[in-house]
């Protein structure tokens, strides 16, 4: 991927989905006289950086999430984070997937939350005790989105992905060492973690400013291109989000609660060419069918799907 020449302070995530990815068999096999593609059928563009409403290029990063009251939590998990970051942890772990480069990692570890977004962690309290009382139950839950390869729950019914792996890691080095995993749809990661339903958000989520308002970020640990999945072939020459603009005939299926609904907003997409999906299954069926003319994700999520479909 590129590099940048700057960094600007609108990232965003993720990640991007809300429901498994694990179940990749969307019964669109078939061909028909409505125009409908065959299962296989699409491949992934070249990944791009999205740019925001001012027109500068934007670099989405993934980090931890934590309730604002959650001081002495988030400063623990980020300090151990960042030893990580330096002595090349979160780089054995994240480039264990192939869909992460070195360079991937190398970019987070430029940055900080707030170098990402303006806001990252202005709106923090003293700590709460939390940490203190994870240490001594030496268990935690944390959120995912079940979003390959950002976090899922595997064959075994256990968290892994980038993201939980990761937060395991530096977990165990806070005296944390059993990690459950509380699975809920990505538009609701937010409110699960306010209201309690876990501790921590390990899902790759991206930050943003918006984002930054409501929860704590620990600092970034990898940066990914976005990416879009079209037919196969790309008969409509798509190649990022100014393709839609430039043609109106054009309608592009994006996921609820994913900072790709705002990244196609600041391109300037018309809401009438944008479809937005609950789930990333019925995107990609949706994309099969023929019923619109990409789908878009982070460069991981997209090429796992084209990859599962081909």
């Amino acid at each position: 991927m590129a590099a940048l020449a700057m960094f600007v302070a609108a990232c965003g995530d993720d990640d991007d989905t809300d429901t498994s990815t694990d179940d990749t068999s969307a019964d669109t096999d078939t061909d028909s006289d409505d125009g409908e593609q065959a299962s296989g059928s699409i491949e992934a563009v070249e990944p791009f950086f999205p740019v925001d409403a001012e027109g500068n290029e934007v670099l989405p990063c993934g980090g931890y999430g934590f309730r604002l009251e959650d001081g002495d939590f988030y400063e623990a998990f980020n300090e151990q984070l960042n030893a990580f970051r330096e002595d090349g942890t979160t780089m054995d772990i994240i480039t264990g997937y192939e869909d992460f480069s070195e360079a991937d990692v190398e970019k987070a570890n430029e940055l900080s939350a707030s170098d990402i977004a303006s806001n990252a962690n202005a709106g923090m309290e003293s700590g709460s005790g939390t940490l203190a009382e994870l240490q001594e139950a030496g268990s935690i839950t944390i959120g995912i989105a079940n979003e390959v390869p950002f976090g899922f729950t595997g064959e075994d019914g256990e968290a892994t992905g980038i993201a939980p792996d990761v937060a395991k890691a530096v977990l165990a080095e806070l005296g944390i060492t059993e990690v459950e995993a509380n699975v809920v749809e990505f538009g609701q990661l937010i409110g699960g973690l306010q209201a309690g339903q876990y501790d921590l958000i390990a899902a790759g989520m991206y930050i943003n400013e918006e984002r930054a308002e409501q929860i704590l970020f620990s600092d970034p640990d990898y940066c990914i291109a976005e990416g879009l999945a079209v037919p196969a072939g790309n008969p409509e020459g798509i190649v990022d989000y100014n393709s839609f603009v430039d043609n109106p005939d054009l309608t592009l299926a994006v996921a609820t609660g994913t900072v790709e609904v705002g990244y196609a907003e600041d391109a300037g997409i018309p809401d009438d060419q944008l479809q937005v999906f609950a789930d990333i299954d019925s995107m990609y069926a949706a994309l099969e069918a023929g019923e619109v003319d990409a789908v878009t994700g982070t460069a991981a999520t997209v090429q796992r799907q084209v990859d599962a479909r081909s």
